[in-house]
């Protein structure tokens, strides 16, 4: 860990901003099982197949969690070479593998009888074999891999369906490996490509209950310590959030002990499957109680806030983010610090309509907005994810949209706050962290928009936070240095200089 430490503070010091929206799970964190054969399900692909492929997966990164080499970095769409990849994937899969019944099972259904045959008759499983045998089940896979999830709108602009598979299984390849990783490498690599970042919110994820089958860890006590590990060992640099899930019958105890262990907060994520609002009896009884928790002590909620992501039915869960489904909870909990993650999404920043959700209805970023201008609320939003700005147009479409927000609205321009979404597969495979922060700063050098450059980038996510707090209360925990740079993160306000 002292690696971690080291790592993260190669410059000497911690710059003044906050990544509010990171990750450092890798594939032994999330039901990769179940995310596989749901994407199959969905896809018409043989279910056997994604649950073999969440086997091989896990049992990769199994053995790479006991290896301490740094975790792959981003890398341009015209580096990725798919075939290098699958090799480099099958390469760190034992031999033994092929003796698992799930995985014969999805080698059967891949058309892998041959390689069967071939084991039966050898008995003793040979690399050639193993590798051949691999290669044909993750190939059968590429059509399970959601072209919603690895690639964006603009990608699809004038592919084929043939191309539009393609360029998500290379994606897919590419974010796998990097999944596959160790834990600590992936945090380690975080703080490599964010050289101007001093503070990384990182969010944990609990999803098993949505899937059919479960998380290789579990997330209490295993995931929980994992993320307290990375806490102490980079000083305070990386922050965690610990996951709600109001399907298991001890969410709001997992969430307790997770505030106990050193989260600053808690991670909402609707697409899983559930609402702020409008669930079931029994959902809503247990979400209920989260929120009136965290208000009562102070602890704050970041939600994902997007009609997309990792949905656990494909197409239809993500509605369960829209905006106004908190609108009753915030008028039940007044005082109840929220984030929204992704700030409603690209569309409605950059004069697009979205009707996913409803035709006619507001986009998710006009509602995210309403919530946020409020002056009696304590609602933030955070602009994770929307990798379209890096193209001129929405850029510019974005930045105006963002000056007539913010104009006459001084509650907004202490509520938006910086975040990436890392290591969502396009901050992976198209950009890195850095080149996102660099298009944020410049996005300030607007004479209207660097008055408040500092609030953005570090003050609003500091107050979302309460990071004096919070501070204060790992004391015990990090070094004096550290607990003196997150109380520093809370007062100061205003600077229009660069943060790069």
């Amino acid at each position: 860990m002292q690696t971690l430490r080291k790592i993260c503070d190669r410059a000497g010091e911690r710059p003044r901003v906050i990544d509010l929206h990171t990750h450092t799970f890798n594939a032994l964190y999330l039901p990769v099982q179940g995310i596989f054969w749901s994407w199959c399900a969905h896809f018409h692909v043989p279910r056997a197949i994604g649950l073999a492929v969440g086997v091989v997966v896990e049992l990769i990164t199994i053995g790479r969690s006991g290896v301490r080499r740094p975790a792959p970095t981003s890398v341009r769409e015209e580096e990725i070479h798919a075939e290098e990849l699958l090799r480099e994937l099958v390469e760190d899969v034992p031999e033994a593998v092929l003796y698992d019944d799930r995985v014969q099972e999805g080698l059967r259904e891949a058309g892998g009888e041959a390689e069967l045959e071939a084991l039966r008759a050898s008995r003793v499983p040979h690399r050639e074999l193993v590798d051949r045998a691999l290669t044909r089940l993750f190939e059968r896979f590429r059509d399970a891999v959601p072209p919603s999830i690895f690639l964006e709108e603009e990608d699809l602009r004038g592919m084929d369906e043939g191309a539009v598979r393609d360029a998500a299984w290379r994606r897919w390849l590419r974010w796998i490996a990097l999944m596959t990783s160790r834990d600590t490498n992936i945090a380690g690599t975080l703080c490599d490509v964010s050289p101007g970042v001093g503070l990384f919110i990182h969010h944990m994820m609990d999803m098993e209950n949505w899937y059919r089958f479960r998380s290789f860890y579990s997330v209490r006590p295993v995931q929980l310590s994992l993320v307290r590990d990375l806490l102490v060992g980079s000083d305070g640099r990386l922050v965690p959030f610990v996951a709600f899930d109001p399907k298991r019958g001890t969410g709001l105890k997992e969430v307790k002990a997770g505030i106990e262990l050193g989260c600053a907060g808690v991670k909402f994520y609707p697409a899983n499957g559930y609402k702020p609002s409008s669930n079931g009896t029994k959902i809503q009884k247990a979400v209920d109680a989260l929120f009136e928790w965290c208000e009562a002590e102070g602890v704050p909620i970041f939600t994902h806030c997007t009609p997309s992501g990792f949905e656990a039915k494909i197409g239809k869960s993500g509605c369960n983010a829209d905006p106004e489904l908190w609108t009753p909870v915030l008028k039940r909990w007044p005082g109840l610090r929220l984030c929204f993650g992704h700030a409603g999404g690209h569309k409605g920043w950059v004069g697009e309509t979205d009707d996913k959700c409803g035709k006619g209805k507001k986009a998710f970023a006009e509602k995210v907005i309403e919530l946020c201008s409020d002056p009696n609320l304590q609602v933030y939003c955070e602009i994770g994810y929307l990798s379209t700005l890096f193209q001129d147009g929405p850029r510019d479409k974005f930045t105006k949209q963002l000056l007539i927000w913010t104009g006459p609205s001084e509650t907004l321009r202490r509520r938006i706050c910086f975040g990436t979404d890392w290591h969502m597969p396009s901050m992976v495979v198209r950009y890195s962290p850095d080149e996102y922060h660099r298009l944020f700063d410049e996005i300030f050098l607007n004479d209207a928009l660097k008055t408040w450059r500092d609030d953005f980038f570090a003050g609003n996510a500091a107050r979302f936070l309460g990071l004096r707090a919070y501070a204060r209360r790992m004391a015990n925990v990090l070094s004096a240095q550290a607990v003196a740079y997150l109380e520093s993160l809370d007062g100061k306000e205003g600077n229009a200089e660069s943060t790069i």
